[in-house]
Formats: C-alpha cells, structure tokens, sequence
C-alpha cells in the first residue's frame, strides 16, 4: 500500500494521481527524466555542474560521488517535483488516498467523494 496524492484541474476537468515513494525511474534515468517531465532549468543546471565537475580537473571520485548523490536525491524528491509542477499549471490538491495502484486510488477517491 502507497500514498497516493489526487490533483484536479477545473479547466480541463482531467485528474492525476502521484504516488509518494522513491522513483527509480528517476534515479537510473535522471536526465531523461527531468527533460521528459520538462524541468528544463534542473536539466540544464546538471549538465553545467557535470561539465564542470569533469572538466575542469577534479578527481574521477568527486565527479561520481556528484552523480550518485544527484540520482538519490531526485528519486528522493520526484514525487515533491511532480507535485509542484502540477500546482504552478493550475492543478489542486484535493486528496490523500491509501491504495495498492493508481487505478484503484482513484477510483477510491471518486467513489468516497462523487
């Protein structure tokens, strides 16, 4: 069992649902993810921080300490980034639902509410 957040848009009455756990996804493919879910600023500040770390001499040991802890952290906070991405395009927040899927915490939530 997971939590899982429910967004709704009023404009486009469309739902997302946001599980909060680690996402590995985020962690094995970081730049891919954070350019797929269009974080572009944190894509563009990872590529120049990695540019630096490896070019500009510093040891091999620092430049993937650097990367691992990027990776952990994001996977860490993805499902914070996903949730503040879908407040600043106009979702609310309007539940907390405990459920084994997504499809099943949504239909708990439409459900207990509709």
């Amino acid at each position: 069992m997971h939590n899982y957040y429910i967004f709704f848009n009023n404009s486009c009455n469309v739902y997302e649902v946001i599980e909060e756990k680690f996402n590995f996804f985020a962690f094995i493919f970081s730049e891919i993810w954070l350019l797929f879910n269009k974080f572009f600023g944190l894509s563009i500040l990872f590529f120049i921080s990695i540019f630096l770390i490896k070019y500009h001499k510093f040891s091999l040991e620092l430049y993937f300490a650097f990367i691992i802890c990027f990776k952990v952290i994001l996977g860490l906070y993805a499902p914070d980034l996903l949730k503040f991405k879908l407040k600043l395009e106009g979702y609310q927040l309007k539940g907390m639902v405990l459920s084994s899927s997504k499809e099943t915490a949504l239909q708990r939530y439409l459900d207990y509410f509709n």
